[in-house]
């Protein structure tokens, strides 16, 4: 079992692109098995985004006054082509709100970022919202976009319907027992530490993670990992920090609509670890969400950190079984 110290090393180096998968010990592997292809289902480039706050919006789908509208917040680095399975699956029958970070896959540098970005994502999401006059609309996340979503729900919850939760937890894993003084001095170590990065080193790490623990399909890795390497390192470096400082476990109650807390699992990857039983890990994942009142957590085997990649049939149906319930 690696130490604390250890972790956050390693994930210095692999710029910590997911929140939740990045604390776990992995073995890379020459799988070839193809999950999607990687121009299956993607997004069209021409699709027009607007501005608002921090994000960049697509619109898609069709208006349906009887489903709630869908936004989509993708992870850490990622650009709105990460929910293209999402998207194929969900846009015949909702509407769809593709949200990309300002200073992410290539968009501009935002002019400026909160010392606590988390509250210019607070206060873009509710602008969004409020300019489209959306009636509670559904959050789905992923990572870094899972957790910044439950975070909105334990401060928000009257203005939404429910959260699905992609991989992404109120804490990171392993840092739970993190505090204080420490957890501030590693959140400004690895701010630091991404903030430097070149574009060259940034782009290999993007390849590096992409391929050992963001999907299982080498090429479909290297698609997202060349999008992802377009971020801004400085960018990011901000909003992970943030992330890491963000323990908001004691709010969960606050949580006032259901949470489908989506847990991945590849075999191949935990036999070293201490989830080389599949149960041990989902558990764990459940013990960081204890809180929240009405938590449903789905496992997906055969996953990295992206099922909208190794798994779309899969999380496709568990978010349609999600939100179908919470149309009117």
């Amino acid at each position: 079992m690696q130490t604390t110290t250890t972790f956050l090393r390693k994930t210095l180096i692999s710029t910590l692109i997911a929140l939740s998968a990045a604390s776990l010990p992995v073995i890379s592997h020459a799988d070839t098995s193809s999950a999607a292809s990687t121009t299956q289902n993607s997004i069209p480039s021409a699709q027009p985004e607007t501005r608002t706050g921090v994000f960049y919006v697509q619109k898609r789908g069709v208006q349906n006054t009887q489903k709630p509208a869908l936004i989509l917040v993708p992870g850490l680095s990622c650009d709105a082509e990460s929910w293209r399975n999402v998207v194929a699956a969900f846009e015949k029958d909702y509407a769809i709100y593709l949200v990309t970070f300002a200073g992410f896959g290539g968009r501009p540098v935002p002019e400026k970022l909160s010392a606590q970005p988390r509250q210019d994502f607070e206060a873009s999401l509710q602008q969004l919202i409020r300019d489209e006059k959306l009636n509670k609309p559904v959050l789905i996340g992923h990572s870094i976009g899972a957790s910044l979503s439950q975070w909105f729900a334990t401060r928000h919850s009257d203005q939404i319907r429910g959260v699905v939760a992609v991989d992404g937890l109120p804490v990171l894993p392993f840092s739970e027992n993190t505090q204080g003084a420490q957890r501030t001095a590693v959140a400004a170590q690895m701010k630091q530490g991404m903030s430097n990065m070149s574009a060259e080193a940034y782009a290999a790490s993007q390849k590096n993670y992409m391929r050992i623990m963001g999907m299982v399909d080498p090429a479909t890795a290297d698609y997202f990992a060349e999008r992802s390497s377009k971020s801004d390192p400085a960018t990011v470096a901000s909003w992970v920090s943030d992330v890491y400082l963000n323990d908001f476990r004691a709010d969960l109650p606050q949580i006032s609509v259901p949470v489908m807390l989506i847990s991945p699992y590849y075999a191949p990857d935990m036999q070293n670890s201490r989830f080389r039983d599949e149960a041990v890990k989902h558990a764990y994942w459940a013990e960081l969400s204890q809180g929240i009142p009405q938590l449903t957590v789905k496992p997906i085997s055969g996953s990295r950190h992206f099922p909208m990649e190794d798994q779309p049939a899969i999380l496709n149906q568990a978010i349609r079984d999600f939100v179908t319930p919470l149309a009117k």
